[in-house]
């Protein structure tokens, strides 16, 4: 029973690490499009 438990709450840490690695990636990517106009224009 703990070792369920146990890979259970790891499946979950993993499932919470996968979604904020998304969130940062849209975050990145969003600031990358903001931002590039910018750094275009500077050059």
């Amino acid at each position: 029973m703990l070792k369920k438990k146990e890979k259970s709450f790891r499946t979950i840490f993993i499932g919470v690490v996968v979604e904020v690695g998304l969130a940062l990636s849209f975050i990145v990517a969003g600031a990358i499009v903001t931002l590039l106009p910018y750094i275009l224009s500077g050059k």
